[in-house]
């Protein structure tokens, strides 16, 4: 007895849902107006009882298909807009990578080579007395100048050393930095050939959509004149072409997803702010 009725609900419960359908239909893919509903209406009341059932199923599927294509837009949108937005950060990120160790760096180097440039200076001019006190012939001021230029000569290479090492860690950082930033961008290049795919996609469903026109027009002289083949013909084309544009949709979804999984491999190859 329970069992029956359970039965019976969910019969119900279907009925309902066909007999909504029409009023379904005209927010998704048909757009009914009302007298080519009341031609709808008038034709399936002329069909066989498995004709009815057959154009109530379709009906049906279109209203689920045209649910399933607007969950999937929604979707789409969203996981879209966030991989623009993680992208954007992300890029952004790449571009900082080391960028304040690298900055602090050159400062040093730079504020090294100034520190050191008096000391350069010194040992440029003591060079250039000893020639010119050559032409003197004054041993004493020769060897007091050899003397100095020897001394400024020492501390002149443990200067260079000192610059040389500064400037190494500063071409390692950069070089580390670039090593990063390639990695990374060659993480995000898989999207490349992912997008190709998205936009492929897009033209199939819009294909199939383009597909729907001529279908529908076929739908609607077919109620106007009361031919139920014709309308069930026509219908049957609308519901395959409409399911395509939920495949490609999916696909769509998918590869966006996708896309997300590689933004998030590439977040994960930034290395940490030292």
């Amino acid at each position: 007895m329970m069992k029956a009725r359970r039965i019976w609900t969910l019969l119900m419960t279907l009925m309902l849902l066909i007999a909504s359908a029409p009023l379904a239909l005209a927010a998704t893919t048909m757009e009914l107006t009302v007298s080519s509903q009341a031609a709808l209406d008038k034709t399936i009341a002329a069909a066989s009882s498995t004709q009815q059932t057959a154009i109530k199923g379709l009906q049906l599927d279109l209203v689920i298909i045209g649910q399933k294509e607007q969950a999937l837009d929604g979707s789409i949108r969203s996981v879209h807009y966030k991989n623009e937005a993680e992208l954007l950060a992300l890029r952004s990120r790449i571009k900082q990578i080391d960028a304040d160790t690298i900055k602090k760096l050159e400062k040093q180097v730079q504020e090294m080579k100034e520190r050191y440039k008096p000391l350069f200076s010194l040992y440029t001019t003591l060079n250039q007395q000893i020639t010119a006190a050559k032409g003197i012939k004054n041993k004493d001021l020769n060897a007091l100048l050899r003397a100095q230029a020897d001394t400024a000569k020492l501390a002149v290479h443990f200067a260079r050393q000192d610059i040389k090492a500064q400037e190494s860690l500063l071409t390692a950082a950069k070089k580390s930095a670039k090593a990063a930033k390639k990695r990374i961008q060659e993480t995000l290049s898989g999207m490349g050939t992912l997008n190709i795919r998205i936009k492929s996609a897009r033209s199939e469903a819009a294909a199939s959509k383009k597909r729907i026109a001529p279908l529908l027009a076929a739908f609607k002289q077919a109620i106007k004149k009361t031919q139920v083949k014709e309308t069930l013909d026509s219908l049957t084309s609308i519901v395959a072409h409409s399911r395509q544009i939920t495949v490609h949709k999916q696909a769509i979804l998918n590869l966006e997803n996708q896309i997300s999984g590689i933004i998030n491999k590439a977040k994960a190859q930034l290395p940490s702010i030292r």
